[in-house]
Protein backbone atom coordinates (compact mmCIF):
# COMPACT_ATOMS: atom_id res chain seq x y z
CA UNK A 1 0.00 0.00 0.00
CA UNK A 2 1.56 3.33 -1.00
CA UNK A 3 2.55 5.45 1.99
CA UNK A 4 2.33 2.60 4.50
CA UNK A 5 4.97 2.93 7.23
CA UNK A 6 4.29 0.31 9.91
CA UNK A 7 1.71 -1.76 11.73
CA UNK A 8 1.83 -2.10 15.50
CA UNK A 9 -0.19 -4.79 17.27
CA UNK A 10 -0.98 -4.63 20.96
CA UNK A 11 -2.61 -7.21 23.22
CA UNK A 12 -5.39 -5.76 25.35
CA UNK A 13 -6.44 -7.09 28.78
CA UNK A 14 -9.59 -8.86 27.53
CA UNK A 15 -7.54 -11.06 25.18
CA UNK A 16 -8.23 -9.18 21.96
CA UNK A 17 -5.64 -7.48 19.80
CA UNK A 18 -5.47 -3.82 18.80
CA UNK A 19 -3.75 -2.92 15.54
CA UNK A 20 -2.50 0.58 14.73
CA UNK A 21 -1.41 1.37 11.18
CA UNK A 22 0.96 4.25 10.44
CA UNK A 23 1.07 6.09 7.10
CA UNK A 24 3.26 8.84 5.63
CA UNK A 25 0.33 11.22 5.12
CA UNK A 26 -3.36 11.51 5.90
CA UNK A 27 -4.06 11.09 2.18
CA UNK A 28 -2.29 7.71 2.19
CA UNK A 29 -4.30 6.67 5.24
CA UNK A 30 -7.58 7.69 3.58
CA UNK A 31 -6.70 5.79 0.40
CA UNK A 32 -6.07 2.65 2.48
CA UNK A 33 -9.26 3.16 4.48
CA UNK A 34 -11.35 3.62 1.32
CA UNK A 35 -9.79 0.66 -0.51
CA UNK A 36 -12.57 -1.85 -1.37
CA UNK A 37 -10.51 -4.87 -0.29
CA UNK A 38 -9.71 -3.26 3.06
CA UNK A 39 -13.37 -2.32 3.59
CA UNK A 40 -14.44 -5.93 2.96
CA UNK A 41 -11.90 -7.32 5.44
CA UNK A 42 -12.85 -4.67 7.98
CA UNK A 43 -16.55 -5.60 7.67
CA UNK A 44 -15.71 -9.27 8.18
CA UNK A 45 -13.72 -8.40 11.31
CA UNK A 46 -16.58 -6.34 12.69
CA UNK A 47 -19.03 -9.22 12.14
CA UNK A 48 -16.68 -11.66 13.90
CA UNK A 49 -16.27 -9.33 16.88
CA UNK A 50 -20.01 -8.73 17.18
CA UNK A 51 -20.73 -12.47 16.94
CA UNK A 52 -18.53 -13.18 20.00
Amino acid sequence: MPGFVALRKLDVPDGRELAIAYFETEEHMRAWYDDPEHRAVEALGHRQILDD
